[in-house]
């Protein structure tokens, strides 16, 4: 009899053991998901805070970078060509958010130009890493 007492403490500890694994991998996966919308990870900065750059210049070029569009925020004049370099190691892409342009997957030493003629605000992201994000804002 007793040994049947010893067996079912045995379960239940054991049944403790897994459910608190459990709760701890949730919680590890709760806290990667905050980590990634807050726009980092291990061992990669980014700072969402970049200012926007005004330029009255007719080509402007934003590299593309591991994680990062520099400068992120652009206001440039109508007929300015937008040239994103992609220069980091991973591939990227640059998609508008309501489909006004939208760049090929490309890996470093790729480009893509985008000649804005007509104003207008414009926010993109990268659809492989959705914390990429910049915008375009075109006056005249």
């Amino acid at each position: 009899m007793e040994e049947q007492g010893g067996a079912g403490r045995t379960r239940a500890y054991n049944a403790a053991v897994a459910a608190g694994a459990v709760a701890l991998a949730a919680l590890v996966v709760v806290a990667v998901v905050l980590i990634v919308r807050r726009g980092g990870s291990a061992g990669i900065q980014h700072d969402a805070r970049q200012p926007t750059v005004v330029t009255d210049a007719r080509q402007v070029t934003v590299e593309v970078i591991d994680n990062d569009f520099r400068p992120a925020n652009l206001t440039v004049r109508t007929g300015t060509t937008v040239t994103w370099q992609f220069t980091g190691s991973l591939p990227h892409n640059v998609t508008e958010t309501s489909g006004a342009f939208a760049s090929p997957t490309l890996q470093k030493g790729g480009r893509f130009d985008r000649t804005f003629g007509a104003t207008g605000a414009f926010s993109y992201y990268c659809t492989i890493h959705h914390i990429m994000t910049g915008s375009i804002t075109v006056r005249e």
